[in-house]
């Protein structure tokens, strides 16, 4: 059951414009918006988002504007559909809705498609949108681009998203494991978790390829970027920067840190990481870097001193953190 183009209209879209490149905005008699780019590039990407969270429709916004902004382009437009089991109440559907458009809003980008469809196909809420954005040419970041000899510098912290969503969604058992100091701490990286700034300014400055580091986590973006370049490369594990909160809550079930959904974080591929990271820590954006990438073989020296092969992207640790929570009886949001 379709909710209605002007309860959409009501819960998912701005009352003020934000955007001048948007010329025509959704109304209850069409759900269409049109934008103009001029000479820019129009750059779109897609997200989508099943694991239910308090935080669901803020981590959709922010994921697909971070996907967009690693290929160096600045997120305007957001459309976004929501499919509901019929049972759901419309007060948490509207959470939902409220979390996109205020995460929306502080990003400076607008919401120009909005759907909803209660149906009994679905047994939780399933998120998908798309997210437009627009760059110039040359600034244009692929993420395939990587060259032999790059550096590789990293921002923010591995597996910040998944200790963001432990804590969120998950409160009584990481304050368990944290203390309260460490667990409010960690609310806190929900203002970590935008790579808009660190994107635009990889592209300014040249870097080859940028990778969003969400689902798989860190290596799993080691992985893909370097796969799709048909480069290779050697890490170091202690040179990665983790959280101490992070790590305690991996050591407390069982967690590989570098394989935890990072979203917020990007794997820069650039010519010399030494200036990417300082350029990047001059905006205060937190990074680390300087791993050159070997000819071929995707390696990483573990912190035991062994060298290992950096397997492929499999399931993401948060989602087998999540099943384990509800195999000992923890509910989501319990706490």
């Amino acid at each position: 059951m379709r909710m209605g183009k002007e309860w959409a209209k009501q819960t998912f879209y701005s009352n003020a414009p934000i955007r001048d490149e948007i010329v025509m905005r959704p109304t209850t008699v069409k759900d269409c918006a049109a934008l103009r780019l001029g000479p820019r590039l129009c750059v779109a990407s897609t997200e989508s988002v099943a694991l239910e969270s308090k935080e669901m429709g803020y981590l959709l916004a922010q994921c697909c504007c971070n996907e967009i902004a690693a290929s160096g382009a600045e997120p305007i437009g957001l459309s976004v559909s929501l499919f509901v089991p019929k049972s759901m109440e419309e007060t948490k559907i509207e959470r939902i809705t409220e979390q996109i458009r205020q995460c929306a809003d502080a990003l400076r980008v607008e919401v120009i498609g909005g759907n909803v469809e209660k149906s009994d196909a679905v047994t939780r809420v399933v998120a998908s949108a798309v997210i437009i954005g627009s760059c110039p040419e040359s600034r244009l970041v692929a993420a395939d681009g990587a060259q032999m000899g790059d550096d590789l510098v990293l921002t923010k912290w591995a597996g910040m998203e998944a200790t963001y969503r432990m804590v969120t969604d998950y409160a009584s058992v990481s304050m368990q494991h944290l203390g309260t100091e460490g667990y409010h701490a960690c609310q806190q990286l929900k203002g970590e978790l935008s790579a808009i700034p660190a994107g635009l300014l990889a592209a300014e400055l040249g870097a080859h390829a940028v990778y969003h580091a969400a689902k798989g986590g860190v290596l799993g973006a080691v992985h893909a970027l370097c796969t799709a370049s048909r480069c290779g490369a050697y890490l170091i594990e202690q040179h990665i920067p983790v959280l101490e909160e992070t790590e305690q809550l991996c050591h407390a079930f069982s967690l590989d840190a570098l394989r935890l959904s990072s979203a917020g974080c990007l794997l820069i591929a650039c010519e010399n990481g030494r200036n990417m990271v300082r350029s990047l820590q001059e905006k205060e954006i937190t990074a680390a870097g300087q791993v050159k990438y070997a000819d071929n073989g995707l390696r990483i020296q573990c912190m035991d001193g062994m060298t290992r092969e950096i397997a492929p992207p499999g399931t993401d640790e948060f989602y087998r953190f999540a099943e384990h929570m509800a195999e000992t009886g923890v509910s989501l949001n319990q706490g």
